[in-house]
């Protein structure tokens, strides 16, 4: 083990930063000082926050400290590599400086999704942007498959503009755009076919040229796993006829590479690794297969397990409703036998006390009992008034849209090829917060004919809905491979994807939903489709419908109007405050700021104003809290992020 001991890695915030960390480790005995930790990257690539160089001053032993770095990409990052210097002085005040092993940044990429032309426009943009060439060759599938497969591949984020035939082959068309700087990328795939190999040569059009490679580097990827995967095909080198095997940053053993019938040497590169002692031979297809295949039986044996579960749940419930049927019958029984007994004390007496009700000769005129009348009443439609909306939240329906509190379901401004069937009220997650008001939900089917399901929850704050989004997260848990969760900002609205698989005729296939809030509202997208965009197009009509982070009074019809107290939630993330910008709120408002930076990072939050003793400290989901009740504008801001400032007018 190491004295001084680096480790390293990124992760992609919402809104698409990298927020890279470098972890030192003290493996002494003794404590090390004046630790600088100094970041070397690609200045044409990122655009970092802050200093190159961050000072963790003292380590103890065996405690380790994170510098953290947050840098914007300023296009699409394939296998960049970031590296360090660490400098140190020990005990003895003799200085150390170390290098930290590069780590690659992979697909850091702008989410794309279709951009609906034509043909001139497609051939139009295709002469005037930046352009990228790549080329492959597949060994075992055909065109007509390789074809298919990137039509598959780039349907969740290409707007597929044309395809047609030519001899020997067949030419794609594809279009996108980036969600956010609108830059547009450009596709035409040349699919041919020759007595041995199937060639893909793919060009790449875009006005942004620092997006081009990863770009394309992308579709190249997904190609060859989904090429890997259904078809096990060899992919035998790109253009030519080679073997090439990259061991990159890994503990790698000692290896015999050998292809089938071991013709053909294969190149090995290695960089940067540890060799180690063992021998491996041939291909590892029919062990990737035999894993597959028992994932897939525990995965059924999982299935069925929940299966059996449910169906004893149900089963209780309704035993235990028989049990209430039973005994409310019960109860009824003898409740009319008791009404039965004092029905017939009641005549006696009356009998007993009126002894000659019965011997009287005078003849009374009786009037007429009034005859009931049995059909339908028609009550008289009820006036809504201002005050009446205002005292219960309700859901109207009108020929644009069914608008549900301060979010709106689409109706009729739809994506393309989607239709509305409509609405009913649910009470699905009861069990995941007690502060819900209401919740509707809304069906739909989209362009493939599938459903999709947009679910609107009401709650009575907004950190009751932060903490109803972090609850339904923990019902998953992480992949086995890939990302179970991916975060994405869009229209100033940060939200997240849950990718979930399900089995369809003995194939595993992908599910998305979307979900993101907006102050004490949940809004939540399913699809039963396994494309991304049958979710996120709906997602973005939604977001693009909501309003604006900034609080808006309506003014009622009435001069007497109250405005009642308002609670609004800001996110500490990324070293930032979201919403960004400055707010105004009203007399009586309170505001929240809760830590959502990840579980090592505490903030230290400060008032210039004064209304605290001294800065409050956050942990991880940690807040706090102030109600305003005397007008003016207080500043706020972070520790360490003097310049970046909040002012919150009170009126």
């Amino acid at each position: 083990m190491p004295v001084i001991e680096i480790k390293r890695g990124y992760e992609v915030l919402p809104d698409n930063n990298v927020r890279f960390g470098i972890r030192v480790i003290n493996n002494s005995e003794f404590l090390i000082v004046d630790v600088d930790v100094i970041l070397d990257y690609s200045e044409s690539l990122f655009k970092l926050y802050g200093d190159t160089i961050q000072n963790l001053g003292i380590i103890n032993p065996t405690i380790p400290r994170t510098a953290v770095f947050i840098l914007k990409p300023l296009g699409c990052i394939h296998r960049e590599e970031i590296a360090a210097t660490v400098r140190y002085k020990d005990y003895t005040g003799k200085r150390h400086t170390l290098d930290m092993r590069p780590k690659e940044v992979h697909c850091v990429c702008p989410f794309l999704k279709g951009k609906p032309m034509n043909r001139g426009e497609f051939f139009e943009l295709s002469e005037s942007g930046h352009t990228a060439e790549a080329g492959l060759n597949f060994q075992g599938v055909d065109a007509a498959r390789l074809t298919s497969f990137l039509v598959q591949t780039c349907k969740s984020r290409h707007y597929k503009v044309d395809e047609h035939s030519i001899e020997g082959g067949t030419i794609l068309y594809l279009a996108s755009e980036s969600i956010g700087e609108k830059a547009y990328y450009l596709l035409t795939a040349y699919i041919k076919e020759t007595d041995e190999l199937t060639q893909v040569m793919l060009r790449a059009v875009s006005d942004k040229p620092h997006g081009l490679n990863g770009f394309l580097s992308e579709i190249v990827d997904n190609l060859r796993h989904v090429v890997s995967t259904v078809q096990s095909a060899q992919e035998i080198g790109v253009i030519k006829k080679e073997q090439v095997i990259n061991i990159i940053d890994s503990v790698v053993q000692r290896t015999t590479f050998a292809g089938e019938g071991d013709e053909g040497a294969a190149l090995v590169n290695i960089e940067g690794s540890v060799v180690q002692r063992t021998e491996f031979k041939g291909d590892d297809v029919q062990k990737r297969l035999e894993e597959e295949r028992l994932r897939r039986e525990w995965e059924k044996e999982e299935r069925a397990r929940k299966e059996r579960e449910e169906q004893e749940r149900v089963a209780g419930q309704r035993e235990s409703m028989q049990v209430v049927v039973k005994n409310n019958g019960s109860n009824f029984t003898k409740y009319l036998a008791v009404i039965l007994i004092i029905g017939v004390l009641g005549v006696m007496g009356y009998w007993f006390m009126n002894p000659g009700s019965t011997d009287t000769h005078e003849t009374m005129e009786s009037s007429p009992l009034p005859t009931p009348k049995v059909g339908l009443t028609v009550s008289p439609t009820p006036t809504i008034t201002p005050a009446a909306i205002t005292a219960q939240p309700t859901v109207s329906i009108s020929s644009e849209t069914t608008t549900y509190s301060t979010i709106s379901i689409p109706v009729n401004n739809l994506p393309d090829g989607y239709e509305y069937l409509g609405s009913i009220p649910i009470s699905d997650y009861s069990e995941l917060s007690e502060n819900i008001i209401e919740s509707i939900e809304g069906a739909y089917r989209d362009r493939d004919n599938f459903d999709v399901f947009l679910d609107i929850i009401k709650l009575d704050s907004e950190s009751a809905a932060i903490e109803f989004i972090l609850n339904y997260n923990a019902q998953y848990e992480q992949l086995p491979t890939g990302d179970r969760f991916t975060s994405f900002l869009l229209n100033g609205q940060a939200g997240t994807i849950i990718k979930s698989y399900r089995f369809t005729d003995e194939t595993q296939v992908p599910r998305y939903q979307i979900i993101w809030n907006h102050r004490n509202i949940v809004v939540i997208v399913r699809s039963n489709s396994n494309l991304e965009n049958s979710a996120f197009d709906l997602a973005t009509v939604v977001m693009e419908a909501s309003p604006t982070s900034t609080a808006t009074v309506e003014q009622t019809a009435t001069s007497t109007a109250t405005i009642d107290p308002q609670e609004y939630l800001i996110r500490i993330d990324n070293y930032m405050f979201i919403p960004e910008g400055d707010k105004e709120i009203n007399i009586g408002d309170t505001v929240k700021w809760r830590n959502f930076e990840d579980s090592k990072q505490a903030r230290y939050l400060v008032n210039e104003n004064g209304i605290w003793d001294g800065s409050q400290f956050l942990t991880y989901m940690q807040y706090t809290g102030y109600t305003f009740n005397e007008p003016g504008i207080y500043t706020f801001y972070l520790q360490g992020r003097e310049s970046k400032k909040m002012n919150i007018k009170v009126v």
